[in-house]
């Protein structure tokens, strides 16, 4: 990961101060650090403050005195950080930045937190803590006596556990795949490889090879190698970890997924081993890993080196049972056979060490595909006899995660072609007659092509398709069909950008979240719970999205120009990591041929992205009290206290949460009973009641030990909720807490409770709940985190807002 920076921003004598702190390899937990208002204030009655012993640099005094602490909040650097490019602002560098930077909101593990997705944080850390114990539902497929006989390889440290932390989730739910990560990693890495100057002409180079070297390093980390001291060759992996997580994942709740917990949500780990081969998993990780191991030869030699290395010991293993898949739980994400996995391994290995060894085991690993005849190959090209209707194979899907057979063959096109090799020529054909079916083949009535004409994923096939046809323009710019290759794959993309009247609707309408350069319509319901970020743990509320997920492409539009924006509805609203891996592609395909006039690169050409991108979001009341009255007396008054945790930037759990209800004791005092006779009872917990962890209460507390009028009328009881965890309005997360509390003093029947003038009490309602500033909520530390307090502390505080930068 390149340096990030950790904004904190507050005001310094009415200034705004932004404070960077470099955090490479650091990861801000919780709440970020700050000036703590709670304490070392100086009571020397001006109100001024000795900056000495009071951190003035997250507020400010307003003109009635009170110090407005702004709001803690992170501000993300932007994307990309890299500044050089040329020209000015283009569409399709801008299109290639939103989609890039989608692959950031589906990052799982550690580094997460304030880098690239201001509303995403650290998740599933547990994946860390895999239990090495078979039949467990936070343990590992492999069976007992396996995990034995390898042991010293898979928990070397003796702790019992696995680290599977790191990676991408899949889709809009928290499952790991490596058949989508490999496919995802490749892709990108083979877009870079074939349009360089789309990355670095833009500045997005370095964010793509972030993305790219995060699944790296978690392929790396799953794989699990006996004695690494021995040559390459002979290095015998014993374990790959393909999958984390299961099809339970999608009954366990709607919710952000750093909230996630496998005392509720279980992470079970899925392995390739010697007793259960997986060839299609491991040979797809083997052809990313040596993607990855190519393009980083020169910028990083080391890395790269152990990327080849990994590569060629995941591709052996592949190749010793090469007819073996992986069975993921649920029957999610299994291939059709690895025949494909295994010659997209060979042929990036070939090109990553340039062993012909490896050109000749691709061809060798095709042969096994069903209907591709060796036979046939050798008589056509014996005889010279392959013709755009006779080339032995006719490609009906592309280059998708079950399906690589289409980049195999425009790849081993282009290498064979180099090579001078005896097949370049039929390989090529292959290649061409799988573009122009898209090219000329089936399209809806406003163009947009569907070759694979299917109910799920349409935008992710044409996309595919896109790349396909123009990595096989780009290698072959002599073919006569070069220039109508591009012009086709232009209006695809421009088509998916939102250049159509999908729905009948004249303005269009994008597929690609937020990005409204061609129409002002764009998906507001992808289906994908950490940007829905429901409080309510339902997909279905709230209606819209609570982030836009930049750059997001939903599966697309059916064969009829239609399409249908609703999260229910899997078929039109997915959003997944190859969906974007091949919407990549056919950007930084068309960002490269669109930027060219006659064959060169156009002087004039605008390479840049968005300057200012993501834009940020305004923040929101993260913690907060609720509150009503429900029910008063002359002694006594029964209030209903909610504390709520609905922390979004990003999502997590506060186990430092209290609350504090202020009193004013006037007349407690003019009748002559003692403040501190004052009791409060909880006559209803849901914590207590619903979850078994009951809301403590402590107090009167005097305001403030001085002789200030304030500080003596104004005591205030504490409900504490520290040590638990709970978000939102949903039980499974355990929120929100609920209390009634009985508020008075004893009956001794003459007592006069007076609650109007109560700092707490005043304005609360006695039908519907509502947010209430004047019950203040406090964190860690008893740092203000909601409301306003009583003019009874030296320095009144409330919270304010943070503010916005450009």
């Amino acid at each position: 990961m390149r340096l990030k920076e950790f904004i904190l921003l507050g005001f310094l004598s009415g200034a705004l101060v932004i404070t960077s702190v470099a955090c490479e390899d650091q990861t801000p937990k919780g709440t970020s650090s700050g000036g703590d208002t709670s304490s070392d204030t100086d009571s020397s009655g001006d109100g001024s403050i000795d900056q000495f012993t009071y951190d003035p640099s997250y507020g400010s005094f307003n003109e009635d005195g009170i110090w407005e602490q702004a709001q803690e909040f992170c501000y993300p650097p932007d994307f990309p950080a890299d500044k050089k490019c040329e020209g000015g602002q283009g569409l399709w560098s801008k299109a290639l930045q939103m989609a890039l930077w989608f692959f950031n909101v589906n990052k799982s593990g550690e580094g997460v937190y304030c880098t690239d997705v201001q509303w995403r944080g650290d998740a599933h850390l547990s994946d860390a803590h895999i239990l090495l114990k078979a039949g467990d539902p936070n343990g590992v497929d492999m069976s007992q006596e396996y995990i034995d006989k390898y042991k010293d390889v898979f928990d070397p440290d003796g702790d019992g556990e696995v680290d599977l932390a790191g990676g991408y989730y899949d889709a809009g739910d928290f499952i790991k795949f490596e058949l989508t990560q490999g496919y995802m990693a490749s892709t990108i890495a083979w877009s870079m490889y074939e349009f360089p100057d789309a990355f670095s002409k833009t500045g997005l180079e370095g964010e793509a090879l972030d993305q790219i070297k995060w699944v790296a390093d978690f392929f790396l980390k799953s794989t699990f190698i006996e004695d690494k001291s021995l040559p390459v060759d002979q290095w015998n992996v014993v374990g790959f970890a393909h999958q984390v997580g299961d099809d339970s994942d999608h009954t366990c709740g709607w919710m952000p997924p750093e909230l996630r917990d496998p005392s509720f949500c279980p992470r079970k780990g899925f392995f390739a081993t010697h007793e259960n081969p997986a060839a299609d998993v491991t040979a797809n990780s083997a052809a990313a890993l040596a993607l990855v191991g190519a393009l980083l030869k020169e910028e990083d030699p080391e890395y790269s080196k152990k990327c080849i290395n990994y590569a060629i010991a995941l591709y052996n293993f592949a190749g010793i049972e090469p007819s073996a898949l992986a069975t993921a739980a649920g029957g999610l994400y299994v291939s059709e056979y690895a025949y494909d996995d295994l010659a997209w391994a060979a042929s990036w290995l070939y090109e990553a060490t340039k062993d012909d060894k490896y050109l000749d085991e691709a061809i060798e690993w095709l042969y096994n595909l069903p209907g591709f005849s060796k036979t046939c190959v050798e008589e056509l090209v014996k005889w010279n006899g392959y013709s755009d209707t006779n080339a032995c194979w006719s490609e009906s899907w592309t280059h998708v995660w079950n399906s690589l057979r289409s980049g195999v063959f425009v790849r081993l096109a282009a290498e064979m072609t180099e090579a001078n090799n005896k097949y370049a020529g039929l390989f090529q054909m292959i290649a061409k007659i799988d573009t122009m079916q898209w090219v000329d083949g089936k399209a809806s009535p406003q163009g947009f092509s569907c070759k694979v004409d299917v109910s799920w994923g349409m935008g992710r096939y044409n996309s595919a398709g896109q790349l396909v046809a123009l990595a096989y323009a780009k290698n072959f710019p002599d073919d006569p069909d070069a220039d109508r290759i591009i012009e086709w794959a232009k209006t695809q993309s421009l088509y998916l950008l939102g250049d159509n009247e999908v729905n009948g609707d004249p303005e269009g309408k994008s597929f690609m979240m937020g990005f409204t350069e061609l129409s002002p319509n764009t998906p507001t319901q992808p289906h994908h719970a950490a940007g829905h970020a429901s409080i309510y743990g339902l997909p279905e509320k709230p209606e819209d999205n609570r982030h836009i997920i930049w750059g997001a492409l939903v599966n697309g539009p059916t064969c009829d120009d239609t399409h249908v924006d609703d999260r229910a509805d899997f078929g039109s609203n997915e959003v997944t990591i190859d969906y974007n891996a091949a919407w990549v592609g056919a950007l930084a395909g068309n960002t490269y041929f669109q930027s060219k006039k006659d064959g060169e690169f156009w002087k004039k050409a605008d390479w840049c992205p968005e300057p200012d991108f993501p834009p940020i979001e305004p923040p929101i009341d993260e913690f907060y009290t609720m509150g009503r009255i429900n029910n008063e007396g002359d002694c006594r008054s029964q209030v209903e206290i909610t504390m709520i945790n609905e922390s979004i930037h990003p999502p997590r759990y506060n186990e430092f949460l209290t609350a504090r209800y202020y009193i004013d004791v006037t007349e407690l005092e003019e009748k002559g009973i003692d403040p501190a006779t004052m009791t409060a009872k909880i006559t209803y917990d849901n914590g207590a009641a619903e979850f078994g962890e009951p809301t403590q209460i402590s107090g009167p507390f005097k305001c403030e030990d001085t002789e200030s009028e304030e500080a003596k009328n104004t005591w205030y009881f504490t409900l504490s909720y520290e040590g638990y965890k709970f978000w939102g309005e949903q039980v499974k997360l355990k929120g929100p807490r609920t209390t009634q509390v009985d508020f008075g003093v004893p009956d001794g029947g003459s007592c006069t409770w007076d609650a109007s003038n109560d700092w707490s009490y005043d304005s609360l309602p006695t039908d519907e709940r509502i947010k209430t500033p004047h019950i203040t909520a406090y964190g860690e530390d008893g740092k203000l985190l909601w409301g306003e307090e009583p003019p009874c502390h030296p320095i009144q505080k409330k919270i304010v807002p943070p503010p916005s930068i450009d």
